[in-house]
């Protein structure tokens, strides 16, 4: 009760005598309407850019999800137990593809060094400029900034590589079993190809350019004597 006390005193005091207004803030103009309420009604008032051409790209419906949640910051890092007090990993917080940095979202996906070397090898082999800087800028600028034949390529890509890393860092907790940053690389690209394949109409959607390059590199990891149940490229 201490601490709400100061809270209540710094509420202003209305002394106007002019009337209260009803204000419908789902509006611009902030009147009501039947078509923002419906809105409202059916996604729960929830707005974001992304939706609805995010679920649209092919790829399967549970990378699709997890992308989504992960943009909101709603999969389970480490960090994520951590503040609810769900941590079974109670003494530690770490990543555990790098073992140098608490387990957020953004530094899992994205500046993890294991994630950044799987950026590194897509970038510099399909001649991106740079990879994303944020996790809640990929859809929203990062992918829009791309040519307009690259878009849906690149956004594949992305939900494959976030994708296979999740999976990755579950086999490490869950099995103690660890995949070579080539073996990865393998994982996603294949997929990343069997997806573009299965596309309802892949001429449109994807650069036939761009999954060449992706099945060049591939010949390139596998002329590499590399062992791939290591962790090194």
């Amino acid at each position: 009760m201490e601490d709400l006390f100061p809270i209540i005193q710094s509420i202003p005091e209305c002394s106007s005598s002019q009337e209260d207004l009803y204000i419908w803030t789902l509006e611009r103009n902030c009147s009501f309407s039947v078509r923002s309420f419906y809105k409202f009604l059916v996604d729960g008032g929830l707005r974001t850019p992304l939706y609805p051409s995010f679920w649209k790209v092919d790829c399967p419906s549970k990378v699709t999800l997890f992308c989504w949640l992960a943009n909101d910051n709603k999969i389970p890092s480490m960090s994520n137990l951590a503040k609810i007090g769900c941590n079974f990993q109670k003494a530690t917080n770490t990543c555990v593809l790098c073992y140098n940095n608490s387990e957020t979202v953004d530094h899992l996906l994205i500046h993890c060094e294991f994630a950044s070397r799987i950026w590194a090898f897509y970038v510099n082999n399909l001649h991106l400029l740079t990879a994303p800087i944020s996790l809640d800028q990929v859809w929203i600028t990062w992918i829009p900034s791309l040519e307009a034949h690259r878009r849906t390529f690149w956004d594949l890509l992305t939900r494959a590589i976030f994708w296979n890393i999740w999976l990755e860092r579950n086999n490490r907790i869950f099995n103690l079993a660890f995949l070579s940053t080539t073996a990865i690389l393998f994982k996603i690209s294949h997929m990343l190809i069997d997806w573009c394949s299965a596309a309802r109409d892949p001429t449109l959607h994807v650069s036939s350019d761009s999954i060449q390059s992706v099945k060049r590199s591939l010949d390139f990891l596998s002329a590499r004597p590399t062992d791939l149940a290591s962790n090194s490229i």
